[in-house]
């Protein structure tokens, strides 16, 4: 791997790690890369920069300033005798210039994601992630406000004018994870702890059902508004651990055990033990080491912190463990493409606390390549303590035959596999019900309109009705008896709720989604993103793609497999095509065109432009449907009747609005009056 391979592997480690909340790259891989680029130009920027991974992302909630660099450990792994031992030296070599030799700490090094809380004069301000190397980090505070091991106050901890900075981890019980896993689809289970724990920190609504906690393991103090922040809890306080005590005191939970060790060989002890504890799944929450600290504050202050990490402190990191078990089955799950994925079907095995029974084996490719077969021994882990997956199988040579896959929803005789280049199995059978479901999940999901609350039960539901993606696209503008069709499928608590925000959905999609995006969306196979945006770049709009189709023209693929896929498959464009004409015939706006047609600005063209209205009274459809079509044409929907409304839109029975209209003068239309000003 080479300079800038290396450069681009971990900016999107990064980018994963600290935007989508993924974390595809082991941890003791993402050091090792770090180390590489430093041996290879000690001075690259990027190393300046690796954990502060500044990566914008677009909605994120209010940033704050950190009172202090929260810097990161250096990290050492079990395998490594040198590093393990180098590091106890490091911290060793300072015995000589102090009075006394070091009480060193040994507590857990919690799997979870960092937290900072700020309290004031004892009540709770606000808490922080880590964030972008320490410097910053999002508000979550709405999101981990009375979670277990986080007080709202400190109690008479401190005094008034006292400003407390406590550091922790948000974890997750075993327990807890498990259920909330069995709650959801497999597609949307999470995957680790530390995965769950991610997203609902980040989660734009708070996950009230979730039950986190709050682990400290460090706490700084500035006794006024002017002094300088300082380690512990107060000028009173001595060493780390007397301050967890006082911690867990007031209702803190601390990152216990507090061992003390002063040499390698007590630290792996140590660690051996603990270790036993984590892969028996006895320590409740997700550990993937230990941390090793200086005790006392003072001692602490004559080791000199580097940009990234503290010299009185290192943590000893476990490596990926793997289990042995017997394979019994590899079953396969058919995508929106027709792609068969085979998942591997095993004996039983606990990683890292964790009961595990099955792991994705991707594609065909990798069964061939470890020459995999029902009946082998194969080797599991979890990739940075989180994905399982086959890392190897043992086996006699015998029985080594493969036989071809059926698609598990139709039953139709796959196709590919080692004829194809990939070496992947497709379902060709294009009514196939698993595919149509899959396109459905995948139309509606985060992946393309992301209607809100769109998730695995209601396209079970959808689907089992007969519902395409595309049927359920023109619900908003079908009969109000198909519209009570639709309703009476999802029942009535969930059917209307949803109906609207289709409509939502849908209306902001129609004028501000890039056919790039909607091609890619389909799910044809070789046919994603970066084809996606091939194709829009030679065409101005959906329209003019079908008539190049029609005329046998290029269609703008970069190769030719995919040009043959989207020949094969372009019936889903035309579906759009048709969508689209559907809606235009309803007199709604609906035009999906490539990037350099989009004007972002264009609302000032459209003929409801500047426009604010206001809905009272029962409408012959959804309030959501009328708001839907103001938003389309360039308007405007307001809560209240004021000056500055332009039109209140009745309906029969209304409300006080009407009056309030009326005084202030606000003209008074029906859904007749709205469909002539468009």
């Amino acid at each position: 791997m080479n300079t800038k391979e290396l450069v681009k592997t971990i900016e999107t480690a990064n980018e994963e790690y600290y935007t989508s909340g993924a974390y595809s790259m082991p941890d003791f891989e993402y050091d090792k890369l770090k180390e590489k680029l430093r041996a290879i130009d000690p001075r690259h920027p990027l190393l300046s920069q690796v954990d502060s991974r500044k990566v914008a992302k677009k909605g994120a909630p209010k940033k704050y300033k950190h009172m202090y660099p929260i810097l990161s450990l250096e990290n050492v792994y079990e395998t490594e005798d040198t590093a393990v031992s180098g590091a106890i030296d490091k911290m060793t070599s300072m015995n000589a210039i102090l009075k006394d030799v070091p009480n060193y700490i040994v507590e857990y090094k919690l799997d979870g994601c960092s937290a900072v809380a700020y309290y004031d004069g004892g009540k709770l301000l606000r808490v922080l992630t880590r964030g972008s190397g320490g410097d910053e980090g999002e508000d979550v505070t709405a999101n981990l406000i009375n979670i277990e091991g986080l007080p709202s106050g400190t109690r008479d901890l401190v005094k008034p004018t006292t400003m407390l900075v406590i550091r922790g981890e948000v974890v997750i019980r075993h327990s807890e994870f498990e259920r909330i896993n069995s709650l959801l689809p497999p597609e949307e289970a999470f995957s680790h702890p530390r995965s769950l724990v991610a997203g609902t920190m980040r989660s734009r609504t708070r996950q009230r059902d979730r039950e986190l906690l709050f682990i400290a393991h460090e706490v700084r103090y500035k006794a006024t508004a002017d002094a300088t922040l300082e380690m512990g809890i107060d000028s009173k306080s001595i060493s780390h651990s007397d301050d967890m005590q006082r911690l867990q005191e007031v209702g803190f939970h601390t990152a216990e055990p507090k061992l003390l060790a002063d040499t390698s060989t007590k630290i792996r002890c140590i660690a051996s033990t603990i270790g036993q504890m984590r892969s028996s799944g006895s320590l409740g929450v997700a550990v993937d080491g230990i941390v090793i600290k200086v005790d006392n504050y003072a001692q602490r202050s004559v080791y000199a912190d580097t940009s990234h990490h503290p010299t009185w402190a290192f943590a000893f990191k476990y490596i990926p463990e793997r289990v042995e078990t017997t394979l019994r089955e590899i079953k396969y799950q058919v995508g929106r493409s027709g792609q068969l994925t085979p998942v591997a079907v095993f004996d039983p095995v606990v990683i890292d606390g964790s009961r595990i029974t099955n792991a994705s084996l991707h594609n065909e490719k990798i069964i061939t390549d470890m020459d995999i077969v029902v009946g082998d021994t194969i080797t599991i882990e979890k990739a940075g303590h989180i994905i399982p997956q086959v890392v190897s199988s043992k086996h006699d040579e015998n029985n080594r035959l493969r036989p071809v896959p059926h698609c598990p929803v139709c039953g139709e005789h796959a196709s590919g596999g080692s004829d194809s280049p990939s070496r992947r199995y497709y379902c060709g059978n294009d009514e196939c019900p698993g595919k149509d479901r899959n396109i459905l999940r995948h139309a509606l999901g985060k992946s393309g309109l992301n209607v809100m609350g769109f998730g695995e039960e209601l396209c079970n539901k959808l689907s089992d009705a007969g519902y395409t993606w595309d049927r359920v696209m023109c619900v908003p503008i079908v009969t109000r008896d198909e519209q009570e069709e639709f309703a009476s499928v999802l029942g009535t608590k969930l059917g209307f709720p949803l109906f609207v925000k289709l409509e939502k959905a849908i209306a902001k999609a129609a004028y501000d989604t890039p056919l790039r995006s909607w091609i890619s969306a389909l799910g044809i196979r070789l046919v994603g993103k970066t084809e996606g945006a091939n194709i829009s770049s030679h065409v101005a709009d959906i329209d003019e793609l079908v008539e190049r189709y029609d005329r046998g023209e290029d269609l703008g693929c970069s190769g030719a497999v995919a040009n043959e896929c989207l020949i094969q498959e372009f019936r889903f464009v035309k579906i759009i095509q048709d969508v689209c004409r559907r809606w235009r015939a309803y007199n709604r706006e609906f035009n999906i065109v490539s990037d350099n047609r989009i004007d972002r600005n264009s609302v000032v063209e459209k003929p409801l432009a500047g426009k604010a209205f206001v809905i009272t009274g029962e409408l012959e459809f959804e309030r959501g449907h009328y708001e839907c079509i103001i938003v389309a044409n360039g308007g405007v929907v307001r809560g209240s009747v004021s000056k500055k409304t332009s039109y209140l839109l009745k309906g029969e029975n209304p409300g006080s609005k009407l009056a309030k209209a009326i005084d202030l003068g606000v003209p008074v239309i029906s859904a007749e009056d709205l469909m002539k000003m468009i």
